[in-house]
Formats: C-alpha cells, structure tokens, sequence
C-alpha cells in the first residue's frame, strides 16, 4: 500500500504517519502486522501499463477490467474512449481499481477504449491495446436517486429508524448528490428493528427481462443485524431476491440483481432491515434505485459463464470432503445438461491428481440448500484443459438459482487444481463448499471467479408431477451476496447471544493456492526511487512480505 503524502509537501510542522486498529466488544481474530514503512520520493519512471483490458456490455453500461499495474507507487488508472476504432480517444473517467463501469452510453452502438497507467509522481505509463463492446439497449421502468425527492418510497415496520434525506453518519456522502434513504441519516439505527422501505408500484413489460440495480453501503453487527432485498407481485407475500446483508461493505458498493420470472408483472421492492436487541452499528443507506429492462429473447440452450476463459491462478482444498462452487442464475427453467470446469496444468499441486467429483445444489424457498442425487466422481479429467461433464442423468429442471460444486474425497496434494479468473467481474458467484456449506471465496481474502460453467437446454421441461431427487442433507446457505429466496427464516428464530458467529475458514487452512513460497528478483519489483533518510540502504535490505504466499525480496 502507498500513500501519498504530497499534501504535507513544505509543512512547517513535523508530519506523523500513524495505524489505527479499532475493534468491537466480540470475537477476536490475529490482527493487523505492519513491516517495511518506507519514505519514497517522487521518480521518473512510468508505471507498467494494465494488461489484459477487456470489455464486456451489459444491462448497466459496459464493463472495463483490466489486471493492475503491479508498480508500489500507482495512483489511478485513466480511463479513453472513442467512437470509432481511429477515431479520437477523450478521458472519461479515472478510478485507483481495476475496473470501470462507463454508463453514459446509447444503446446499440460500439464504443472503443483503452486505459493507461499514472503514478504518484504524474508519470504516464503507455496505453492498453484498444478494446470494444456494443451498448445494450437498456428501458427505464423506474429510476431515483432520492434528490428531488424519496422517490415515492414508503416506511413500515416495527421500531422502523428508516429516514430520507442528506446523511451525517455513515459514509458521510451519498453515492450520488447529496440524498439518500438510511436506517438513521445521523446515527446507529435502533435496537430491536424490524423494519423496511417500500417503493411504489412497477410496471413490467412482458417482452422485457427485468433488472434491479441500486447502491448501498453498510456497517451492522455480523450475522446479527441485517438487510435484506425483497420483492412481491401482489403486495402481501414477499420474497428475498438477496442473500442476509449484514457486516462492513467497505465502500458503496453497485448491486444488478436480474429478476427474468417477474415479466408481465407489477411488482414492489423492498428493503427490509432487522436488529436485535444489543450492539449497534451505523447502518444500511440505499442510493440511485434503478429498475430497467432489455429485450426478451427466447433461447433454446445456453452456456452459463461468469469467467473471461484465461486461468491466473488455480486453488485446491487440503481436506477430502470440500469442493469449489459456482452459484449459477438461469435465463428460464431448463434442464441442466452438463459442466464445464478448467483444471490447472501437471505443475501444480504436485503431484496432483486426475479424479474428482461433482455436485448439483438446488435452492429451496426457505433459503436452505439441498444437493440433487449422489456425488459423480470422474478418474480420468484432463489437466491444463477444459473438461466437459455430462450431467443430464441427474434430471435436473429448474428455473432459480442452483449450485455446481467440485468435490474431493482426498487431499489436495492429490487432485488437479481448479482454475480461477482473477479478473472477472461476478466473484460474488464464488464459493467454497466446506462438507456442504456455501462461503463465498471472497470473504477468504482470495479473489476471483472458478472456471466453471454451466450447460443449460431451455426446450426441455421435467414429467408432469415429477421433481429431481435430492438427498437427505439439506443445509444452509451461509452468505451476504447470494441472490436466493427466503434466508431470513434462518434467522428469525430466538436464541441466546453469545458472542457474535464466525463462518470464515483461514485460508492456510482449507485453501491452497498455485503460487507457491519463491524469492521474486529485484528486476520484477518495481524499482523506486528513495528519498535518504537515516536507516538501512535499501541495497542491504532484504525483508519478508507476506504476499500470498511470496517471499518478495525488496
């Protein structure tokens, strides 16, 4: 991490860098270790320019990624875009991530960027090759971003702390303008809430496929304190279109949830808050609440993928009994016909293994989920290719989400490495099966969408009366950004508090990555200049970094 200290440039008065870690009244966790604090000082040198930029249309705008610049000293990346292929690049944006949303488009019409580099000292690096991708024509349903007014949303509930207007507390600005609806505009939401914000009413077209975007942002107590999204068709019975919203989001964060089985229909939105009765924290603010539309296209099979096809890294499990799952959401209820999966090359894990098995998670309404059949253990997968499983014997039909899962019944020495794209844009998708417990990946600290697709046929439809099998386990789904139905029954039993729960796993423990411990050269860490200060010459330094699981010599 650098911060960059041109602000205190010619202070009068000595400049102090400190670290502060606070915590709550429960659970503790290893900590914070700080190593290696350095002075540097401005350099001339470019940044390394982005590679991989890809672009992808979708309902909200066209999505830019790019994997970062590894430089120490990286300010932001500045964002072009032109009209035609030769045509004149104009910067439209810049961002410090590796991603960028352009939403000022017309629909059905190409657009052509590229992307370069800037450090903190103002050097430039060069541009990406150009890339493009053609705008979706995108209907507007209903739209608000809460300035002019609280865009016809009401409140209801129990010890409901819900307010509109300009905030306080929280982030302190909104996502946009200065507006937004919060569980308390100027303070922690109350004790013992069971309350929610609901829009009017929303008109859907039956030849459009429906898609709700908004923004939000969130501190609750984990697991204790929640949100959740919940939609209706006729005003009474109310289903949950995302998994429990609950803990820190870090930012504002963009939601896009597709809601394809409500075309036709007049719906409501909610968003449903709950509390218990001790520890409060700032709350859950909505902003820029967007429900639109594309056209509706009838399709006969489908291949449902959430990576862009190019592994940068692979992962195992160390015990037998766990997998790597993708949560899958289908265009219209359809058999599933197969799988896809990449697995990592013979290098690693070593020496690995060429068997494995797969299984097929259904939702069920209470928000559980419950696996279809027995386990298929496969012998003879490829390594360092994809693989094609079939799957239709299991008879699966559905319409909602449903999970795909690898599965070991060895350890991790010994079965091939599942592929992970660490630059796709859905690793909300992303799970770790632990003995039948969905945990998104992300909240493991590992980054990135398992190359795993799924093979829909859309013409086919289950026996009249007849539903797939599922065995006799049926678990609970253990996630913030899922999109299933009814999690919050899960809940919403009274128990004894404690001390607040923890679902994360250490990743040292139960995941292993394909970097291995290995000294990187000096020539592949970016050299920057540094300004002199009394202590050990940078020349003579030789310091450990812990960086998944690196030894990186600076």
């Amino acid at each position: 991490m650098v911060i960059n200290l041109n602000d205190y440039i010619g202070s009068q008065n000595p400049v102090f860098v400190g670290f502060r870690l606070t915590s709550d009244n429960s659970v503790n966790y290893e900590g914070w270790y700080i190593d290696n604090v350095r002075l540097l000082g401005p350099d001339s040198v470019p940044p390394q320019v982005p590679s991989n930029l890809r672009a992808e249309a979708g309902i909200a705008g066209i999505n830019l990624t790019w994997t970062p610049s590894p430089d120490g000293d990286l300010s932001h990346y500045n964002i072009y875009r032109a009209e035609e292929a030769d045509g004149e690049f104009i910067k439209v944006g810049e961002t410090a991530a590796s991603s960028y949303m352009d939403t000022d488009l017309e629909g059905n019409k190409s657009y052509y960027y590229k992307v370069n580099a800037e450090d903190t000292s103002g050097n430039v690096s060069d541009f990406t090759e150009v890339v493009s991708a053609t705008a979706t024509e995108v209907v507007i349903f209903y739209s608000s971003d809460f300035e002019e007014d609280d865009g016809g949303f009401i409140t209801g509930g129990s010890n409901s702390c819900w307010e509109w207007g300009i905030l306080t507390s929280g982030p302190n600005a909104a996502a946009s303008g200065e507006k937004v609806w919060a569980t308390n505009l100027s303070g922690d939401y109350y004790t013992s809430s069971n309350a929610y914000i609901e829009s009017p009413e929303i008109t859907i077209p039956e030849d459009k496929i429906p898609y709700l975007f908004f923004k939000h942002w969130y501190h609750t107590e984990n697991n204790w304190d929640y949100g959740y999204v919940q939609i209706s068709d006729d005003g009474e019975n109310w289903t949950n279109i995302t998994g429990k919203i609950t803990n820190v989001s870090n930012g504002w964060i963009g939601e896009e949830i597709a809601i394809p089985e409500y075309r036709g229909k007049t719906i409501k939105i909610r968003f449903h808050f709950y509390s218990d009765y001790s520890v409060v924290r700032s709350g859950w603010y909505i902003d820029d609440v967007v429900v639109s539309g594309i056209d509706f296209i009838p399709t006969t099979e489908e291949v449902i993928s959430y990576d862009y096809g190019v592994a940068d890294d692979a992962i195992v499990l160390n015990e037998a009994g766990n997998g790597c799952a993708v949560r899958f959401t289908p265009s219209l209820e359809g058999k599933l016909m197969g799988t896809s999966i990449y697995l990592w090359g013979n290098d690693w894990p070593s020496p690995g293994g060429n068997r494995l098995g797969f299984e097929i998670y259904r939702t069920n309404e209470d928000g559980s989920i419950a696996k279809v059949g027995d386990t298929l253990y496969i012998d003879d997968l490829t390594r360092g290719d994809w693989n094609y499983i079939d799957l239709s014997d299991y008879e699966f039909f559905t319409g909602e989400d449903f999970f795909i899962s690898t599965m070991q019944d060895t350890i991790g020495e010994f079965v091939p490495g599942v592929g992970l794209d660490t630059n796709s844009g859905h690793t909300s998708r992303a799970y770790l099966n632990i003995a039948g417990d969905m945990i998104l990946l992300e909240e493991q600290g590992i980054d990135g969408m398992f190359m795993i697709r799924a093979h829909m046929d859309y013409t086919q439809s289950p026996p009249e009366g007849e539903e797939a099998a599922t065995s006799s386990v049926s678990n609970d789904l253990i996630s913030r950004k899922n999109k299933d139905k009814g999690i919050s029954k899960l809940f919403s039993n009274e128990m004894t508090k404690e001390v607040e729960p923890s679902f994360t796993i250490e990743r040292g423990s139960k995941a292993l990555s394909k970097n291995k411990y290995k000294e990187v050269a000096d020539e592949l860490v970016k050299k920057i200049k540094v300004s002199k200060f009394t202590g050990i010459p940078v020349e003579e330094a030789y310091v450990t970094v812990l960086e998944t699981g690196r030894s990186v010599k600076v």
